[in-house]
């Protein structure tokens, strides 16, 4: 079934073109322009809400402090952060665990006696430095002024695997939590992970058990999966995904971004995966998930991104200079070393066409699936579209 506009819409859609050809920017209207738009079958609007489903399941709200807190699932990825004598942290299930079971790895950690004393500590009146020694998996607090000086004008005295913080106040937050979380617990899902989690909802939505399928191929057993499965399952050249052209009306709830990175000269290969929830063609925005610690201190973790686009020109690469990509690429903790190369996630999209570039897959078993329940899925249909669903999720301004 595609979904179309209403004659009253299109009043107001028209309304909106005579507010934009006035000067407003359609981009931040309550009401769509007046457009063609690709328009939706039902089931990529169903897709849609089973992705943001699996996005809502790596958020959850603890009490902490007599504080209701939003808890993400924090960024892990094995061996990230190294330090001396070989040291290299190891994250629970390898970053690689289903939701439930590290759900109750954070309860275990938000229910121990060293997160409470940590707790307490922070909630003293006060600037405060807070230290975290990933070797040791300690955490101390120190109410020292020279050592909160030096962390508001530097230079950072931290290393890799001894985090220095800065707490002002004694209101204990959501980034209070995630630190002790992916410093101390070392609980959390790498960028694969999480994508590889999200496809498997998607699966066992439409009836697979995509661990079972994927275990059978690789020649092994699914319980084996967790230790296996990482970017290199999502690599077109390995056969479990083919490219996808990256215009945005080509797009599809469920695709994989996989963004290349590294060093010039010394290889560079896909080190990062993103995975899209939705294309809005009405307001000019592409809605994406991902599981990242380069962030702000509040995205850290599971989190969603944005693209902002001209409605008018849904056909454009995703990799067009006209794009507005909103996320925004910021050392894990304040104070350490920025990245030399990108400063946002369209940064790092564009780069390294040399080598082939970023790249938009899409996995073969979830591309079958889905044109067996709709053969129309991944045709693109234009048309005057439904506008935008009353309660969706919008970006920030």
């Amino acid at each position: 079934m595609i979904t179309r506009r209403s004659p009253i819409v299109r009043v107001l859609a028209a309304a909106m073109l005579l507010s934009a050809q006035a000067g407003l920017s359609p981009l931040y209207a309550d009401e769509p322009p007046l457009s063609d738009c690709r328009l939706k079958t039902q089931a990529e609007l169903e897709l849609e809400q089973i992705i943001d489903k699996a996005y809502r399941s790596c958020l959850g709200t603890r009490t902490v402090a007599g504080v209701d807190l939003v808890v993400r699932i924090p960024f892990g990825q094995s061996g990230e952060r190294r330090g001396g004598a070989g040291f290299h942290q190891r994250i629970f299930l390898g970053g690689k665990g289903d939701h439930e079971r590290i759900w109750t790895e954070i309860d275990r950690l938000l229910a121990s006696e060293a997160f409470a004393d940590h707790i307490s500590r922070l909630q003293r009146p006060g600037a405060k430095t807070v230290i975290f020694d990933l070797e040791q998996r300690r955490v101390s607090v120190y109410f020292d002024p020279t050592l909160n000086d030096l962390l508001r004008e530097g230079p950072y005295p931290g290393t890799r695997t001894k985090v220095y913080v800065l707490k002002t106040g004694s209101r204990i937050s959501s980034t209070d939590v995630y630190n002790f979380l992916y410093c101390i617990g070392a609980v959390g899902l790498d960028c694969s992970g999480f994508i590889y989690n999200v496809q498997k909802a998607i699966a066992v939505a439409f009836g697979l058990d995509l661990d079972r399928k994927a275990a059978a191929d690789l020649g092994t057993e699914a319980d084996q999966l967790p230790g296996i499965i990482g970017l290199w399952f999502f690599d077109p050249e390995v056969r479990f995904s083919e490219v996808v052209d990256d215009r945005i009306d080509n797009l599809r709830p469920g695709d994989v971004i996989l963004f290349r990175g590294g060093v010039p000269g010394r290889g560079i290969w896909f080190r990062h995966s993103a995975v899209i929830q939705s294309v809005d063609f009405d307001r000019g925005l592409i809605r994406y998930l991902q599981c990242t610690d380069w962030a702000a201190a509040e995205e850290r973790g599971v989190h969603d991104s944005w693209v902002r686009f001209t409605p008018a020109n849904p056909k454009i690469s995703l990799g067009g200079p006209s794009l507005e990509w909103l996320q925004t690429i910021q050392p894990t903790f304040a104070g350490e070393t920025p990245l030399r190369y990108w400063q946002n996630d369209g940064h790092r999209y564009r780069s390294y066409r040399e080598e082939g570039g970023s790249l938009i897959v899409r996995l073969k078993i979830i591309k079958t699936l889905l044109q067996a329940g709709e053969p129309n899925f991944y045709k693109n249909v234009y048309g005057l579209s439904a506008g935008a669903k009353e309660g969706e999720t919008v970006p920030p301004r």
